[in-house]
């Protein structure tokens, strides 16, 4: 849920999201809250088809309220890269497309986590123990998708596969490859926020699994080694010879990339948020903490993928998440000269949105 302002006269549609013919059982006028529960797509007025279903029952067309949320539970990066605005832009939160995440598991239990979007699996399927003791998995899951009540992920409906891979402090590369080869067949975004020193063996296995899924998009953490040396961990320096791996670095408040911890490689994709990303704490539910991390970096990408194939799917188009990745690629900011720090470039939701619905209407 979402709170905005209205800022014209409007009124409260029952039924369906469309102007006319429907019941008209009230009204807001301009400076008037709103509670939001859902995006969805309606008649299309004024050039603009997004509609908001309001808390309560009934619903508003969007191009009468303020587009800045109301709401603490947004992150600084939200603000900063316009995400708001591409909920907009695309009409949705993601509701309908799943996404894989390979990790520690996941706290179903967490109040900054909606249990109805989290399917959960161990990685041994002998095993029923989901428990994440480590709480990477249950951060890394809430920075995709939150409760939409005191927590915004980068898509908030999107439906989050976990693979529990593993129950001590790391990830093994067998559990990693084991992971891997549980991944639904339906879901074709897969976020792996872990870093691997080089392995020529465990290289060699990836690129063969990653080559046979082809269809499938996985968005890697590049690794927090820092920029000091040249550092090439796996799986994310396997996206210089598979297309389909996202290597993703970590940028801080202020546009830069976090040299602190941050890796130097010639294998990155592009940078995005990494630094101060509030995300779900396994071991204090109380309150959201802010941490840093390539491998809070990573899921921002997997939700705007999750975004981008919503969209498309909404509209009958080629959503496949081959697709949507290399738009994403497309319309990142260059950075010239700089591609050991910052890949292709930095992040740019606002014109990966218009891309993607400019493909929308051919």
């Amino acid at each position: 849920m979402m709170q905005v302002r209205v800022t014209k006269y409007l009124n409260l549609r029952t039924d369906v999201p469309e102007i006319l013919p429907n019941n008209n059982p009230g009204f807001f006028v301009p400076n008037d809250t709103i509670t939001i529960v859902d995006t969805v797509k309606g008649q299309d007025y004024k050039g603009n088809d997004v509609w908001y279903k309001v808390e309560g029952g009934g619903f508003v067309w969007s191009g009468a309220v303020d587009k800045q949320i109301l709401s603490d539970a947004l992150d600084w990066w939200h603000t900063a890269y316009n995400i708001v605005d591409v909920w907009n832009e695309f009409g949705t939160w993601g509701k309908g497309v799943k996404v894989a995440v390979i990790d520690s598991g996941v706290d179903l239990t967490n109040p900054f986590l909606d249990p109805k979007l989290i399917v959960a699996q161990n990685v041994d399927p002998t095993s029923t123990d989901l428990n994440d003791r480590t709480g990477h998995g249950t951060a890394v899951t809430s920075i995709i998708c939150g409760n939409r009540v005191t927590n915004f992920g980068a898509a908030p409906q999107a439906e989050v596969h976990v693979i529990k891979a593993y129950k001590k402090s790391t990830m093994k590369p067998e559990e990693l490859l084991a992971a891997l080869r549980a991944v639904p067949s339906n879901i074709d975004i897969v976020n792996i926020s872990q870093a691997f020193s080089f392995s020529a063996s465990l290289e060699e296995e990836l690129v063969k699994y990653f080559n046979e899924h082809r269809n499938k998009v996985f968005v890697c953490s590049a690794g927090n080694d820092g920029i000091h040396q040249e550092v090439n961990n796996l799986p994310a320096s396997i996206s210089s010879k598979c297309e389909n791996v996202i290597a993703v670095a970590a940028l801080n408040e202020q546009g830069a990339v976090s040299t602190n911890f941050s890796v130097r490689s010639k294998h990155l994709t592009l940078a995005v948020p990494g630094e101060g990303i509030n995300y779900a704490n396994r071991f204090d539910p109380s309150k959201m903490y802010d941490g840093v991390g390539t491998s809070f970096a990573s899921p921002i990408v997997t939700g705007l993928l999750a975004l981008a194939k919503a969209f498309l799917q909404d509209n009958n188009k080629d959503s496949q998440a081959k697709t949507v990745a290399d738009i994403l690629k497309q319309t990142v900011t260059r950075k010239p000269q700089e591609e050991l720090l910052y890949g292709l470039g930095i992040l740019n939701p606002v014109e990966f949105s218009k891309k993607i619905k400019s493909i929308s209407r051919v």
